[in-house]
């Protein structure tokens, strides 16, 4: 956070004078997050006013302080020394002096980022102006002692704290209206009734209501004004497209805290405590637009709405939503929000994800192999062994088993032919292991 919201400063001392500061120069680190690592550069060095007349003295004499003018004129100054006075260069009319410039150069060991981050990272800058349109009840007697002001403000967005908030005085002074001239009371009056319609018309919009309230009521400003900038990584920017996709905003939480009187001889008001309580309340920060490729800011007035409990709620308080109360709010960010757009995809098959090859059975050709040369087998041994006249499957049985080849035979035909049946079984889609075949199947 402090890379991207901070220049590094570089401070020149007179090592001859005590240390004294003779200048600052600063330079921005933030290649060194995830693009670089160094980062160097000539930097113009800002004198302090104390060098700037010691090294340029003639320049101080050309543009006199008008306050110091005066005091000459007042008490005459004695005259210079005549030896001081030659030794002074003369510098022509409109001489600029040259630019302290100083060679700075930062480097780093390795990228300061996060590695996680490096191809998908931002900053957000988020620049609260002030809240405006206060509750009349909010601000009662502040005009009267506005030190004395009894609250304390807190605003938080996307989890960040703007700091401390107080009350502040208008930004001009409102003008004072002109006084209604006489028989000047509308239609009633005797205006006519176009002249009444022409004067609705003219009603202020919404948006000049919210500029006048910027310039001539009391508001709340937090922290020292200036734009809070952090660095977010990879994890941020994901839930951040999750919101922009599905509810395209954030709420702003305000909530207000009583503050202690420094007075102990006025305290403060017995409600105090439930009135801070009472005007807690959220906006909605509409960011739908950084969903278009291009767009990285968001700045707008956006309307504050009661966020207190039911039990907290005053009943004759006034709220947010009567008063028209409002923030004031800049959002940017470093990069577009949206993804960059995916290259345009040369091969269809690319886009297929990776899986493994589908099982292959081995072949069936030692199965069928088997069964042959068993078949042959066997049909030698029956025309070897079943000599005596055959005429049926039982006579040629009872020959084998005399010859005792009988058992052997059959359990080499058996072994062959569940073999076969095995190989059936296991390439066919229809076949359920542990279930009966049947019908055609079987």
């Amino acid at each position: 956070d402090d890379l991207v919201s901070k220049d590094l400063v570089i401070t020149l001392r007179d090592a001859g004078n005590d240390g004294a500061e003779i200048g600052r120069a600063s330079l921005n680190c933030l290649p060194l997050l995830h693009d670089q690592l160094e980062v160097s550069g000539e930097l113009e060095v800002k004198l302090t006013e104390a060098y700037h007349k010691k090294w340029w003295p003639e320049l101080e004499e050309q543009q006199p302080d008008p306050k110091a003018k005066a005091k000459a004129k007042a008490k005459a100054a004695p005259a210079p020394d005549p030896a001081e006075v030659a030794e002074k260069p003369k510098r022509p009319e409109g001489f600029v002096p040259p630019t302290t410039k100083i060679v700075v150069t930062l480097s780093a060991d390795s990228l300061v980022g996060p590695a996680e981050d490096r191809e998908d990272w931002t900053t957000i800058t988020m620049n609260l102006a002030g809240v405006f349109a206060l509750p009349e009840r909010l601000t009662a007697g502040a005009a009267e002692e506005f030190e004395a002001h009894p609250f304390t403000y807190k605003a938080v967005v996307f989890g960040e704290d703007f700091g401390e908030g107080k009350l502040a005085k208008p930004k001009e002074e409102a003008p004072a209206e002109a006084p209604a001239e006489e028989g000047d009371g509308g239609e009633a009056q005797g205006e006519a009734p176009e002249n009444a319609e022409k004067k609705e018309k003219e009603a202020p919009s919404d948006e000049e209501v919210q500029s006048q309230k910027e310039r001539f009521g009391m508001s709340v400003k937090f922290g020292e004004g200036k734009p809070l900038v952090r660095y977010r990584g990879k994890a941020f920017l994901k839930e951040f497209r999750f919101m922009l996709n599905y509810t395209g905003g954030v709420w702003l939480y305000f909530s207000v805290e009583e503050k202690p009187s420094t007075d102990p001889k006025k305290p403060n008001p017995p409600e105090t405590a439930a009135l801070a309580k009472h005007f807690a309340g959220k906006a909605w920060i509409d960011l739908r637009s950084l969903i278009r490729p291009g767009s990285r800011s968001v700045e707008g007035r956006f309307g504050m709405a009661g966020a207190a409990s039911a039990q907290e709620m005053l009943p004759d308080a006034g709220c947010f939503e009567d008063s028209g109360t409002f923030v004031s709010l800049g959002l940017s960010l470093r990069s577009d929000a949206a993804p960059p757009p995916e290259p345009p995809v040369s091969d269809l098959r690319s886009l297929v994800p990776p899986r493994a090859p589908m099982n292959r059975f081995p072949g069936s050709a030692d199965a069928a192999t088997m069964y042959r040369e068993v078949v042959e087998s066997t049909f030698h041994a029956m025309c070897k062994d079943c000599t005596a006249n055959t005429d049926s499957v039982a006579s040629a049985v009872e020959q084998l088993k005399k010859a005792g080849t009988y058992d052997d035979l059959r359990e080499s035909v058996r072994a062959a032919v569940i073999r076969v049946f095995r190989e059936r079984l296991r390439k066919d889609t229809s076949a359920i292991p542990g279930r009966r075949l049947e019908g055609a199947a079987r």
